[in-house]
């Protein structure tokens, strides 16, 4: 017998999953709520993405292949050098700002190593005692606790997002399964499982 391509987990009018068995249709119906699901933490985990992608040390800028993956971690935020002109260290993440272009404005020059009267006669370079000393000149920096409490609050309402999904599943496995034992026949429809049967009872015994 032949399904049509989006045949529905269970219908009671048409050529449907649970025609198959009762476990074809549950894992078809969950894969697509937990589909619904994962895509709504990954709309949640947005500003998430957008921390560890802005906040780029030079180290993981020229990463290529499976390596560039790691610009979407919290792993790659980390300064591999103090000097590095963005990036997170302990205090502060640098981020570059853009132009009215879209470009970055990320001078060569490592101004993280300059300190405040050299920083001042340094081109591309400005002191600015709220980012924690000498960073290129256009950048801006935010409290690494800060950018760290945004991502594990962001963490945390992704886990309960889903934790909160999972009784409600569960619900509706319960529903699916006997939703299709109603509209099917099924071996526990005409099978009679009888206990406590003597173990001296022959076959002519039970038959009576």
């Amino acid at each position: 017998r032949k399904f049509p391509l989006f045949a529905p987990a269970f219908s009671t009018e048409k050529p449907n999953l649970a025609d198959l068995s009762v476990g074809v249709s549950l894992y078809f119906d969950l894969l697509l709520k937990f589909a619904g699901i994962f895509f709504i933490i990954s709309v949640l985990t947005i500003p998430t993405l957008a921390i560890t992608f802005a906040a780029i040390p030079s180290w993981a800028e020229d990463q290529t292949g499976i390596g560039a993956l790691q610009k979407f971690s919290i792993g790659a935020m980390v300064k591999a050098s103090s000097t590095d002109p963005f990036g997170c260290d302990e205090q502060y993440c640098t981020f570059p700002s853009r132009d009215g272009f879209g470009e970055e404005l990320s001078p060569d020059v490592r101004c993280r190593a300059l300190k405040e009267p050299a920083c001042a006669v340094q081109m591309g370079c400005e002191f600015r005692a709220a980012c924690g000393g000498c960073v290129n000149t256009g950048s801006s920096c935010v409290e690494t606790q800060v950018l760290l409490k945004v991502i594990v609050w962001m963490d945390l309402v992704c886990c309960l997002a889903f934790a909160s999904c999972l009784p409600f599943i569960r619900e509706q496995v319960k529903a699916r399964v006997q939703q299709v034992d109603d509209n099917n026949i099924t071996p526990s429809d005409y099978t009679v499982i009888v206990y406590g049967i003597p173990t001296e009872c022959d076959a002519e015994e039970l038959a009576t």
